[in-house]
């Protein structure tokens, strides 16, 4: 019988290493397989630091009875951990990358979630809304959300383009008072770079094209997009083929365009 427990530890505390241990003597005892999964582990090292990392890596090389799974965001922090020598966690276990949801199967689950509703969904529509999100989870629920709240009142009630872009917009206008002060508190810089960004979708950022569209240095660029990332604007999104820069909030982009002409 398999199941799921949910555990929130302060890695700051002793009491976590407890907790791991105590995990895996009850696996022990229960001779049964069992998996830890460390979401967004990114926050652990920016939190505790290579001591945490030190005494994590003490805590879980004595374990026999337990597999653990250091998932995250940062794709780059975490190809670190294990490329470093000089870190704990150097060549420690598989490294991964997962990509999206293929979009056959994102499809199909908008398809029969808007049809539950009553809803026509057409291919068009949808195909919008994973373009918009950029196939996160997340993005595409709050989108396809918003998109419903529209076609429940729509004479129509069909999901078509240009019903998913007048659901962004009611989207991005709800965040205008966070992505302002975003915009506002960047430099002119990082400004730019982050115009390049969503220009380019990430790719190619150090091209002497994109430079020189933007009145940037290739240094500049890096420097911004290094601050950028920083700050949580923007993420390293690292594949087994390529490296690229993504929006943490792909909405932003739909935002920018309206901002600068108002």
């Amino acid at each position: 019988m398999a199941g799921t427990i949910h555990l929130t530890l302060d890695f700051a505390s002793p009491y976590a290493w407890f907790a791991l241990d105590g995990i895996e003597r009850l696996a022990a005892r229960e001779r049964r397989p069992v998996a830890v999964v460390l979401d967004e582990f990114q926050q652990v090292i920016r939190e505790g630091g290579e001591a945490a990392e030190r005494q994590l890596r003490a805590a879980i090389q004595r374990h026999r009875h337990v597999s653990y799974v250091f998932a995250g965001s940062k794709t780059r922090l975490l190809a670190d951990l294990t490329s470093d020598p000089g870190r704990a966690f150097w060549k420690l276990g598989q490294r991964l990358f997962l990509g999206p949801i293929p979009r056959a199967d994102f499809r199909a689950f908008l398809v029969k979630g808007f049809s539950f509703a009553g809803f026509s969904a057409t291919p068009e529509g949808v195909e919008r809304i994973l373009d918009a999100a950029e196939d996160v989870p997340y993005n595409v629920q709050r989108l396809a959300s918003a998109c419903w709240e529209e076609l429940r009142v729509a004479p129509e009630r069909k999901l078509t383009p240009q019903a998913v872009d007048g659901a962004l917009r009611g989207v991005v206008q709800g965040e205008n008072p966070a992505y302002m002060q975003l915009w506002q508190s960047l430099t002119q810089v990082q400004k730019k770079a982050l115009k390049a960004v969503i220009e380019t979708h990430g790719r190619e950022l150090l091209a002497r094209a994109v430079l020189q569209r933007h009145g940037l240095a290739a240094s500049s660029m890096q420097r911004a997009l290094r601050s950028l990332d920083a700050l949580g604007v923007i993420r390293e999104d690292e594949s087994a083929e390529n490296v690229r820069y993504r929006l943490e909030d792909p909405f932003l982009a739909a935002w920018l365009p309206v901002a600068q002409r108002d």
